[in-house]
């Protein structure tokens, strides 16, 4: 595997100031893991013939299928540089907007990142939040530009072109990056044009300081020559801004843009290119080979790494106080101090931001079949070590055994015997524990903060056993899922259904085959896939609603907060009444003391009249905003007021009674359960008689478009309910990009029916944005005769009702009667007609 020995490995690992931890962060297919290829040829792990061909970080199955990387995976490297030994662990992480999470993850292993943009395509939208997660993570990057050939071979453009081309890429990444002083700059040398496909690449210092002592010039002075839209004067022995000649040309493109570019021609001369490239050429040899050989991609690459990235020396003392601000505290300052240092003999303190299943890795023990990936910040781990367990959000410590470490090669596992501070490894164990979990020798120590992923689970599916005998097993796998995977949660209904939440539809595919193949290992059926959505309403309650339940009698009103309140709402997880009270006090003067509790973004109002009720008007509260009327998702930015409470005596009189008696106020206390479920229905039947609407999440949707199949994007897209947002034209290129939202109700289908209405010219990438709310009412029907004239008795002749078909969706999946909707559209309709 590796070509150096065992001793070597152990020796280079305990080094820190000689290690390097990066991971690959890039949009999908702008080829992260082809370039893992190139970096693993140096190790002869594969050969370089292969390289950019085997894809060999991507592991799983589901992986080749489909073409596109699922999992965060690891790799270690050893390069030599001059007379010294420097390990490198590599993370590829996934470029595909489902597998997100995993890309927190390869963060957190890291120090540094390489990031990687297609020299076509530029800055997409995963992009940018790459490089958002890196500069937020203090991770020192690399800017990589690959297939830079295609600048030629698609785009057909001159070198003089393809220069200003690459000039405008890098300013609108940079751009990109937030960052007022432009992280990203080619005579720095922090910036690597490669083209993967053809194995060449290089840095701009690495090929200008073989010219400065032919111009005079220091190598520093090369670089900047090498870049930007500069000339040497060969008369005054300067560099200008102005061309000397009108002939003239800049280095860039006279040293390096036009060799590769008349590799890239029909009619190339071999034998003048090697000449010129003083490379030595061989019968076998093409002219994009002689270009490898000039600059090989491993090469450039490796030495840009090791030149530019930090070790954990260097980062550990910038980065550790964020992910873990407990050892700022006095009784943790041994283990900041050591952190800091990065001492392989000081207190050990570890985190693990993932664990994979054994099946997953060529796993040589099937006694302990999973593995964590940890990061090792001070201290030292072994073999047989009893660490303690501990989690953000799980108090109790917990033991476990280490039964082995490992380096990882990939989906193959290299057993250590040590693994010292600085560096990441793999370790053994016969149980999952909660990702993202902090671990120590000792049993009193700080806790390093969960990783924040941005997206939430959005797609839902209802999973069951085929047979009843195997419904544990199923449940059993899908726990063990939600554990190993960061993205993936488990609930259970109450009408018993078990219910897997996933990112997307790429994401709900890879979770069912990890749970029939590898988890559960039983044979299940899947419901369609469940989108969440919100109840809202757009009015407010014309005048307060009762209802009565034995005793009680509640009557209540609602109105729609304003989107500021809505915000600070969601700003904050827990509010404490009284600082939400102050924190209210600008936005609702009259009623601001009066709010007693606060559910997401949903506010009940009750005087202080009532004060001995508040507990079960609180509880009645949240279970309403939890399950809304309309189809029992939650409410979204409504405010309930308790108007009034009557309560009758409890007297024979009461007893002996007609409904019809008089009742008067009383502040005894209720019985709990009644007032509740008079609370919860008061609440309810407001929030009916207040305008509601349904709110459905949707994907922001960027679509890259050859020009001409644009029309039948379009259509693909209006069928699908798409809000257009732009179209952009990409400069140079026959194509563009069109931003849309895309109702997530809509999506299931629809990558592979815009592919195949366009033959593959169009491509979408899908990602969560926001919850809109459905104009629709969805209890509309004719009323006046001249209606009922024009739109029918059902107003179907208009369109769908998009509102009532989502919550009949929403109410068969979760076998709720649907004709209530009908019979409440009745209602109302009746209503009206009285009024």
């Amino acid at each position: 595997m590796f070509n150096f020995s065992h001793e070597t490995v152990e020796k280079v690992i305990s080094r820190p100031e000689h290690t390097l931890n990066f991971c690959i962060l890039a949009h999908v297919d702008h080829g992260k893991t082809t370039l893992c290829d190139h970096l693993l040829s140096s190790n002869s792990i594969i050969t370089k013939e292969l390289a950019g061909e085997v894809r060999y970080m991507d592991c799983l199955q589901a992986e080749r299928e489909r073409n596109i990387t699922m999992k965060t995976s690891a790799v270690s490297l050893i390069y030599r540089k001059e007379n010294e030994l420097f390990y490198l662990t590599v993370v590829d992480s996934p470029g595909h907007v489902d597998f997100e999470a995993e890309v927190s993850n390869a963060v957190r292993l890291s120090d540094g990142c390489l990031i990687l943009v297609d020299a076509v395509e530029g800055v997409c939208v995963q992009t940018e939040l790459v490089l958002r997660c890196a500069f937020n993570n203090n991770l020192k990057p690399i800017l990589v530009i690959n297939k830079v050939d295609r600048l030629f071979t698609e785009l057909d453009l001159s070198p003089e072109d393809a220069e200003l081309h690459l000039e405008q890429l890098l300013q609108e990444i940079n751009a990109a990056t937030l960052q007022e002083d432009p992280p990203f700059d080619p005579s720095i040398g922090n910036v690597v044009f490669v083209s993967c496909i053809g194995k060449w690449g290089f840095a701009v210092p690495d090929i200008s300081s073989q010219f400065a002592d032919k111009l005079g010039v220091t190598p520093e002075k090369a670089a900047e020559l090498f870049w930007g839209l500069k000339y040497w004067d060969p008369k005054t022995k300067h560099i200008t801004k102005r061309k000397p000649t009108p002939q003239s040309k800049t280095f860039f493109q006279q040293m390096l843009l036009t060799p590769i570019w008349k590799a890239y021609q029909e009619k190339c001369d071999i034998t003048q290119l090697a000449q010129r490239l003083n490379v030595q050429v061989t019968a076998r040899d093409t002219p994009i080979s002689i270009i490898s050989k000039w600059i090989p991609l491993s090469n450039s690459l490796l030495s840009t790494i090791v030149k530019f990235l930090p070790t954990p020396a260097s980062a550990q003392p910038i980065t550790i106080p964020k992910m873990c601000p407990g050892l700022l505290e006095e009784k943790y300052q041994k283990f900041f101090d050591a952190a800091k240092r990065v001492d392989k003999n000081g207190p050990m303190i570890a985190f693990s931001p993932k664990i994979v299943h054994g099946a997953m890795l060529h796993f040589p023990s099937e006694s302990y079949p999973f593995v964590m990936y940890v990061r090792v910040y001070s201290g030292t781990i072994r073999p047989n070590d009893v660490l303690y367990v501990r989690h953000e959000k799980e108090p109790n410590v917990s033991k476990v055994t280490v039964k082995g470490l490992y380096l990882f090669m990939g989906s193959d596992l290299l057993e250590i015997k040590t693994a010292p501070a600085g560096c990441v490894v793999g370790i053994a164990l016969e149980e999952p524990i909660l990702k993202q979990s902090t671990f120590c020798h000792e049993e009193d120590f700080p806790l390093f903060t969960t990783v924040t992923h941005n997206a939430q689970p959005i797609v839902n599916v209802s999973i069951e056993a085929i047979k009843i005998a195997d419904q544990a097993s199923l449940l059993k796998g899908a726990e063990l899922l939600a554990k190993i995977d960061p993205a993936v949660k488990i609930s259970h209904e109450e009408n018993g259904q078990l219910i897997l939440h996933c990112m997307g539809e790429v994401h709900l595919q890879f979770c069912i085959d990890e749970l029939k193949q590898h988890l559960a290992k039983v044979e299940f059926t899947t419901s369609l896939p469940l989108v969440p959505c919100k109840e809202t309403i757009i009015d407010k309650t014309n005048e307060p609603k009762s209802v009565t339940m034995g005793r009680t009698t509640i009557y209540s009103s609602s109105f729609k907060l304003k989107q500021e309140i809505v915000d600070l709402l969601l700003s904050k997880n827990n509010w404490e009444t009284k600082q939400l009270q102050q924190q209210l006090k600008e936005y609702l003067p009259d009623l601001y003391e009066k709010v007693i509790a606060c559910s997401g973004s949903n506010l009940l109002v009750v005087s202080d009249e009532y004060k001995n009720l508040h507990n079960s008007l609180s509880a009645g509260f949240r279970l309403c905003v939890n399950n809304g009327p309309l189809c029992e998702e939650p409410l979204f930015g409504v405010c309930f007021i308790v108007e009034k409470i009557e309560i009758k005596q409890l007297t024979l009189a009461y007893l002996l009674q007609d409904d019809d008696d008089e009742s008067f106020v009383s502040n005894s206390p209720l019985q709990f359960g009644e007032s509740i479920a008079c609370a919860k229905e008061s609440f309810r039947q407001a929030f009916l008689q207040s305008q509601p609407r349904i709110m459905e999440p949707l994907y922001r949707c960027d679509v890259q478009c050859d020009y001409s199949v644009v029309g039948r994007a379009y259509d693909i897209l209006l069928q699908h309910r798409c809000e257009i947002v732009e179209e952009k034209t990409k400069e140079g290129t026959n194509s563009c990009l069109i931003t849309c939202y895309l109702p997530v109700i809509e999506s299931f289908g629809f990558p592979n029916d815009l592919r195949s209405k366009t033959s593959g010219k169009a491509h979408p990438q899908l990602s969560f944005s926001h919850y809109k709310m459905v104009e629709d009412d969805p209890f509309w029907k004719p009323q006046t005769e001249e209606e009922i004239e024009e739109y029918g008795k059902d107003g179907k002749e208009i369109k769908p009702n998009v509102s009532k078909q989502i919550i009949e969706i929403v109410r068969k999946r979760k076998g709720i009667w649907t004709e209530n909707i009908e019979q409440k559209a009745d209602k109302r309709a009746t209503v009206s007609r009285n009024k």
